[in-house]
């Protein structure tokens, strides 16, 4: 027998079950071969896997899950219309607007980080991963790091962003070092839920190829090793705080 979400995740896990298998289907394939849940959201046994091997998986999975987290986080904003919504002329309205704006750009970068240091932990090169994500990184940093990015609020209730850079040397876009706020007029712009929309239809793929690398990279380790993850499950019955990758958290 072999660990699932549906039945073995976390609370989490179980609960977006759904979302996971239509979209994010290699976090599943990874966590069942590598991570698993044995109850009480601790991590299932690798009998015979070296210590260190073992601090390395329980890194990796601590920043799976994470990512798993932000994900999820980017996909109910998305879900519950946060940047479809037309909004009143408030100062309230405007600054919820802002709000979810640096939430979802928060996610795709702390996205990025896990995904570098899960990375570093089973032994790849961040060529092979975080290669693909460097333009979501870069424009997390425009909305995190730079000057409030301007916004056009059309009568007809229509909310414009100025398309953003790609990188660091491009300006067809909005980039915070070389335009200001007037440049809005002759920047190309993009109705905002448009590009909200865009950015996380882009990004689940791109994080699907990476856990398949993951994947590959681990499956190939444990083999070579002889390592396989051992079913057990015991029954538990409440929301706990960590990721079911977590640490042995029983008295």
């Amino acid at each position: 027998m072999e660990y699932n979400l549906k039945e073995h995740g976390d609370h989490l896990e179980r609960n977006y079950n759904d979302f996971i298998r239509k979209y994010f289907n290699n976090y599943e394939d990874v966590w069942k071969i590598f991570i698993g849940n044995k109850g009480n959201d601790t991590k299932a046994e690798i009998v015979g896997i070296s210590i260190d091997l073992d601090n390395k998986r329980q890194n990796f999975s601590e920043h799976t899950y994470t990512i798993l987290q932000s994900l999820i986080l980017i996909h109910r904003l998305i879900e519950k219309g946060e940047f479809t919504k037309t909004i009143s002329n408030t100062t309230e309205d405007i600054l919820d607007l802002q709000n979810n704006l640096l939430l979802f750009f928060t996610h795709l970068g702390r996205i990025n980080d896990n995904v570098e240091s899960a990375t570093h932990f089973i032994d790849l090169k961040s060529s092979e991963t975080t290669e693909l994500l460097k333009e979501y990184y870069h424009q997390r940093h425009i909305l995190v790091h730079g000057k409030m990015v301007p916004i056009i609020f059309k009568q007809n209730g229509e909310i414009l962003l100025p398309e953003l850079s790609k990188n660091g040397t491009d300006i067809t876009g909005w980039y915070h070092k070389e335009h200001s706020w007037k440049d809005i007029n002759e920047l190309p712009k993009s109705v905002l839920e448009q590009t909200a929309i865009k950015l996380y239809y882009e990004l689940i793929p791109k994080l699907n190829e990476i856990f398949g690398v993951f994947k590959k990279k681990i499956e190939n380790d444990l083999k070579c090793k002889g390592l396989q993850i051992k079913f057990k499950q015991e029954n538990y019955h409440e929301i706990h705080r960590h990721g079911s990758g977590s640490f042995d958290n029983s008295p």
